[in-house]
């Protein structure tokens, strides 16, 4: 029997139409879908909706993002598309805004003065421009007439339409049709005419049902009553449970229903009609599943008195089932689908042994471009040098570390952000920075009685926090600072009143300094945001800034193979106590607290007897803090050792869930493998 004589019909196409495709295209089945979406839906035809939102929206990021980025939609002038887009993201282009009655274009006032400035951005530019220009031109169109000749302009000087593909073409040629039925429409009746004719024509595209017009032959899918007496040589009938197979026709709908009692009407229940009617042929299987892709569903009440529904056993020889059982110990298939023999020939040839993986081995001395981005990255004067980053992440997974840190390759940003938590982060440290400067400049310590003044201060340094960090350039940077200020000042207010309560009379001595110190083979180095000290008794006290959630107490307890799950704190002591560079050189360092600008405490890590914190509960004193001390010093130990071994293989305890929510799994692909014999 030919696909042509084959007919399915199913309740909710909608919901199933995607699983019915992938079926039929895994057995290599032809099919033809006989159902419509509207013309404004599919990819092609979605281009008149996303140009009119572009203008509307004063060409906000979002908009030119989804416009430029539909590969339905083929532009000519090369990469410019890609390019336009990643301009966007580079200078924060999120949306244009008004100012003293004039409305300003957030991409011209890029273009002005773009960050990163590329030599190209004058093509950009250019390209933009024409863009801008072409859409502008359409979506203010008079009428439909112009509507025409103006789609023309744009599709002649922006778009490639001899790349599009055959079906994207047509759908496109089916907009122009119901273009030129409006332009017939409005000559007949101009007094109709509507005011906003694009609009009206982009909204008109998403209610206009298009059914693609595929190559004749293959199976017929109709939604559920459609194709009901149509003689087709064999009729499947899916999903025929209660609720989704059931018909009902209600007299004036529109009444409440104690009203339509009142007149007595009733519903009608047509369902048992249609399956009489598609039964009457001789052909049709009925068939439902006790769980569905909604939810548990109930056989229709019409097949309780014995009518067949399809039998289970003719799954019996189906080239996957008998696949499946065929893992589990069964004989091998009689037959396969041709994706099936394209798929093991695919096995076979992934699953010969490929020889060295840095994913499973250390390099060793394998790679020479390896040892020389380690030399160059990692090394000073042979010794392995080391943050606490470093150990976090190395110790999490080697293999990200190597991607990240080596190899370079960066998580790209996809939208155009005015503020994000790292931008904000950046503003806060330099405002606190420059803030205990001044303090310990005109007071010398820190003066609870005067909060209030270094509050001044601060807001007249927040003014201009931003000027010295490249993420804040772009034509709204600056206004967003200042419409941030209030936000930035009460952060610090919090953190000037945990100061006055804890650390009055204390010397912000040391501020975002770094400091170095050769351990072993390894060069330690880190950026300590403050280290205030006691004039009274010279007690020091780390703080390190954090403008999101502190880090739990928990991850400086070692656990059961003397591991730490944070290495900041550690880092800080040994370097304030050991660094040649360090003020404090064999001082002994009995505070370190993180200081949670957005809850407005300190969070005692190290805690001495000195200073009373109240109820806040450290993690130890200092000398209960040596295990943690000795931990990190391991960890250390550990990365050097992993470095000069070129070690950058997957933790083999890794789980799962860490892997899947890796911004790298893409490149190691660890998710993505399937282990021979698994079920």
């Amino acid at each position: 029997m030919t696909p042509e004589k084959i007919a399915v019909s199913v309740p909710d196409l909608e919901t199933a139409s995607p699983y019915l495709r992938r079926e039929f295209e895994l057995r290599d089945i032809p099919f033809e879908l006989r159902t419509g979406e509207p013309l404004g839906s599919r990819p092609a035809g979605r281009i008149f909706r996303l140009i009119n939102e572009c203008v509307s929206s004063g060409f906000s990021f979002s908009a030119m993002k989804a416009l430029l980025l539909n590969r339905a939609i083929p532009w000519k002038h090369g990469g410019m598309r890609e390019r336009l887009v990643e301009f966007g993201i580079r200078n924060h282009c999120v949306a244009s805004w008004s100012e003293n009655g004039e409305t300003l274009d957030i991409w011209a006032e890029a273009f002005k003065t773009p960050n990163k400035a590329d030599p190209g951005d004058w093509l950009l530019r250019d390209w933009y421009r024409l863009l801008r220009n072409r859409a502008t031109s359409l979506c203010s169109a008079k009428d439909f007439p112009e509507i025409r000749r103006q789609w023309f302009a744009f599709r002649r000087d922006l778009l490639n339409i001899e790349e599009m593909s055959p079906a994207d073409n047509d759908v496109l040629a089916r907009c122009i049709e119901e273009l030129s039925s409006l332009e017939r429409l409005g000559a007949l009746y101009p007094e109709l005419a509507p005011r906003d004719a694009f609009s009206f024509f982009a909204n008109l595209l998403e209610e206009v049902q298009y059914v693609s017009q595929r190559s004749p032959g293959g199976v017929s899918v109709f939604p559920w009553r459609v194709a009901a007496g149509t003689p087709f040589e064999r009729h499947f009938i899916l999903d025929a449970s209660q609720d989704n197979a059931t018909v009902l026709y209600r007299q004036l709908p529109f009444l409440r229903e104690d009203k339509r009692l009142d007149l007595f009407l009733m519903d009608t229940d047509a369902s048992a009609s249609f399956f009489e009617i598609y039964r009457g042929q001789g052909t049709a299987v009925f068939s439902f599943a006790e769980r569905s892709f909604t939810g548990y569903r109930t056989v229709h009440g019409h097949f309780a008195n014995g009518a067949a529904l399809a039998d289970e056993s003719a799954r019996a020889d189906d080239p996957y089932e008998a696949e499946r059982l065929f893992r589990a110990g069964a004989s091998a298939p009689r037959r396969l689908y041709p994706i099936q023999k394209k798929s093991i020939a695919e096995w076979n040839r992934v699953s010969r042994n490929r020889g060295f993986s840095f994913l499973k081995e250390a390099f060793e001395n394998q790679s020479e471009a390896v040892s020389g981005l380690i030399d160059e990255k990692k090394t000073t004067d042979g010794r392995v040098r080391v943050s606490q980053s470093d150990l976090s992440e190395y110790g999490l997974c080697r293999t990200k570390w190597f991607l990240n840190r080596l190899a370079g390759i960066e998580v790209s940003d996809s939208d155009a952000e005015l503020m994000n938590d790292r931008n904000l982060g950046l503003v806060y440290h330099s405002v606190l920075k420059d803030l205990y400067e001044k303090i310990r400049t005109e007071d010398g310590v820190f003066v609870g009685e005067r909060r209030n003044e270094y509050l001044s201060w601060a807001e007249n340094i927040a003014q201009t926090a931003a000027s010295g960090h490249a993420e804040f350039n772009g034509p709204l940077a600056q206004p967003i600072i200042d419409s941030l200020i209030r936000r930035i000042l009460e952060g610090i207010a919090k953190i000037l009143d945990k100061d006055a309560e804890f650390l009055d009379g204390f010397v912000p001595e040391f501020l975002e300094e770094r400091l170095t110190l050769e351990q072993k083979g390894a060069l330690l180095n880190g950026v300590i945001d403050r280290i205030s000290r006691d004039p009274a008794d010279n007690a020091l006290v780390i703080i390190d800034y954090k403008s999101g959630k502190a880090v739990s107490g928990k991850r400086y307890i070692p656990d059961e193979e003397n591991r730490i799950g944070d290495f900041q704190i550690p880092m800080y002591i040994r370097l304030a106590e050991q660094s040649p560079e360090s003020p404090y050189l064999g001082q002994r360092v009995e505070y370190a607290w993180f200081a949670s600008i957005r809850d407005g405490a300190f969070k005692p890590i190290v805690q001495g007897e000195g200073i009373s914190m109240g109820r806040l509960r450290p993690v130890s004193d200092r000398d209960g803090f040596e295990p943690t001390m000795e931990a990190f010093d391991r960890m250390v130990d550990f990365f050097e050792d992993g470095i000069r071994r070129r070690d950058f293989t997957r933790p083999e305890d890794l789980s799962w869930a860490v892997c899947q929510s890796c911004d790298y799994r893409r490149v190691c692909r660890a998710v993505y493998s399937v282990a021979p014999g698994l079920d």
